[in-house]
């Protein structure tokens, strides 16, 4: 069987050196055109296609290494996985959702299945690679930084500084936020105080990516890791979570009048270039005059709208861009509003701008359900941890990167964007292989 291959060929260890090209290249990774009508990402889609080819090759030899991508922790993720199926099968746009399914599905297959069980086989490379992206993050951040001191340190540019490595300015904050919570967090056990000072040196330099995006819902996202991480300090159970939850939903009902009058008075926009960075983070509760949350509760009444049309199937896998344009409604429209999907004003992009929204729009009741039972798990592998065992830290720190994007996707959705799903998946990965390990080492194919 396949004699064509060299007999010295190590499967494994190119998988390893071609995750670290990736994970150097991602936040490099530019949309170019192939031909008339198609772009790609580059360089990373081509390496995650030649990576997608290695771990199938490496089926092939090895029959029983099929077994190793799933783990008990894989059922968190394989209803998410047929919501999209399903979600193309009834799609109104097939060609649209067969792409969107095809290019989501790559990043499953090697952020998560393939990821997995790589770091069972090499311990540290999920470090090794976090790594390397930060190092090209903090790259891009520098760049971004001499762009923003050309322009004066005018706020209004910010949205371009970071292009074309990140579309905009919310990607990047959502990217920073997450490498400041994981570094802040990491518990680094060594015999010397260096590397844990880098870490956390690291964390706080992430998080000023956050404050230079001038994104409202990443630094917001901190506050939520922030209020995670002491939850977690006290190793709250899972129940005592769940009881938090509730108490606070009980109160908003109760409050819910005094609240709406707060947003309802709330004048502060995000336009307002003399505003400081508490009066930004604050006008994020400006739903009267601020014309990017206007925008924004548009997208969100009309992904619900969506969702009420077609409840059990929604419209497939990445239609939403073009098919939301007339479930918008007058009262909520704006000037960013957008009439021809295939003309697009600029500053009016993206699509609803709310995972959880965008999830139930494109997929219905079966992608909803899927998206909630993979929080579930997350959610339940950090509280349970609060449990002792070797690998507790790791597991904190994975949930604690992952909960900036849990308050996050209310707000945006970008786990269609290969540099955050690398984060998103990744992490969801690293956590599942320390929740099953009995211990914090195991065999190696690095050296």
């Amino acid at each position: 069987m396949l004699k064509w291959l060299p007999d010295n060929i190590d499967l494994a260890r190119l998988q390893v050196i071609l995750l670290q090209i990736l994970a150097i290249t991602l936040p490099f990774s530019a949309e170019i055109s192939v031909f008339e009508d198609s772009r790609i990402l580059f360089p990373s889609e081509p390496l995650m296609v030649i990576l997608a080819m290695v771990v199938m090759l490496d089926l092939l030899i090895r029959p029983g290494s099929l077994a190793d991508l799933f783990t008990k922790k894989s059922w968190m993720v394989l209803p998410f996985v047929g919501a999209l199926l399903l979600g193309t099968a009834f799609s109104e746009m097939a060609v649209v959702s067969l792409k969107f399914t095809a290019v989501n599905l790559l990043y499953i297959l090697i952020f998560f299945f393939s990821l997995q069980r790589t770091i069972r086989l090499a311990p540290q490379l999920f470090l090794q690679l976090l790594s390397l992206y930060t190092l090209g993050f903090f790259l891009i951040s520098l760049l971004a930084i001499y762009r923003y001191s050309q322009y004066n340190w005018n706020p209004a540019v910010v949205k371009a500084i970071f292009q074309p490595f990140y579309k905009d300015h919310t990607i990047f904050g959502a990217t920073a936020a997450i490498l400041s919570a994981f570094w802040l967090s990491h518990p680094y056990k060594g015999h010397f105080s260096t590397p844990i000072i880098w870490q956390r040196i690291t964390g706080i330099l992430m998080a000023g990516g956050v404050l230079l995006s001038y994104s409202r819902a990443a630094m917001l996202s901190l506050l939520v890791f922030f209020v995670f991480r002491i939850l977690l300090a006290f190793r709250l159970r899972l129940w005592q979570l769940s009881s938090i939850a509730v108490l606070l939903i009980v109160f908003t009902l109760i409050s819910s009048q005094t609240l709406l009058t707060t947003l309802d008075a709330n004048r502060h926009d995000s336009g307002d270039k003399q505003a400081d960075f508490v009066e930004h983070t604050l006008s994020s509760g400006n739903v009267n005059t601020d014309v990017s949350n206007r925008e924004r509760l548009n997208r969100w009444v009309s992904g619900l709208s969506m969702f009420a049309d077609k409840p059990f199937t929604g419209f497939g896998p990445g239609t939403y861009q073009f098919k939301y344009i007339p479930f918008q409604k007058p009262e909520y429209m704006t000037r960013l509003s957008v009439g021809d999907p295939y003309h697009i004003p600029e500053n009016s992009g993206g699509t609803a701008h709310s995972e959880y929204i965008l999830t139930m729009s494109e997929m219905g009741i079966p992608g909803i359900l899927a998206w909630l039972i993979l929080l579930g798990g997350i959610v339940g592998m950090a509280f349970r941890s609060a449990i002792p065992q070797p690998n507790r830290g790791n597991i904190i720190a994975g949930f604690a990167a992952l909960s900036t994007y849990l308050f996050h996707a209310f707000f945006n959705n970008f786990l269609n964007t290969d540099k955050f799903a690398f984060l998103f998946w990744g992490m969801i990965a690293w956590m599942c292989v320390n929740t099953l390990s009995k211990q914090s080492d195991g065999k190696r194919i690095l050296s």
